[in-house]
């Protein structure tokens, strides 16, 4: 990873970080320097007609009662020279529960079906 600077982003100055994974595209990460919270991570997804670029943004960070935070808010925003061809996406978390118990039959494996008679 490199540190490139500073960068504003949305106003609030952030740690500009590169990563570079092996074998894949590099990584833009955007660190809050208050908090010190991901705000923003950008990449490029391999596609059959190139690298299609991809923005997603961190925000609304709360304590879950864990002590770890989590962005309540993420937006998802693909990006190309045609980007009005592509959907926007907004994910934003209403409720979390950390160390809720889970019943076990919940990861039991379905039975398989018959098969189909010919």
């Amino acid at each position: 990873m490199e540190v490139r600077g500073i960068e504003k982003l949305n106003g609030r100055d952030t740690y500009l970080l590169v990563g570079f994974p092996q074998n894949d595209n590099p990584e833009q990460l955007y660190f809050d320097v208050q908090t010190g919270l991901l705000a923003r991570k950008v990449t490029a997804i391999p596609t059959l007609f190139g690298d299609n670029p991809v923005r997603v943004d961190y925000s609304d960070y709360r304590n879950t009662g864990s002590g770890v935070k989590i962005p309540f808010l993420v937006e998802m925003v693909p990006g190309s020279p045609r980007s009005e061809l592509w959907t926007t996406s907004t994910l934003r978390v209403d409720k979390v529960q950390d160390n809720v118990s889970i019943d076990d039959a919940k990861f039991t494996k379905p039975p398989s079906k018959a098969p189909a008679a010919q």
